[in-house]
């Protein structure tokens, strides 16, 4: 159980990154 959450974690944490870097190159391309 813990290292299925430990993966669900992670790839949370990722999509979170993503995520991110969406939202920064949607800046850019409106400024």
């Amino acid at each position: 159980m813990r290292t299925i959450i430990n993966i669900a974690d992670s790839q949370i944490k990722i999509l979170d990154k993503l995520s991110k870097k969406k939202i920064s190159r949607d800046k850019i391309i409106f400024y």
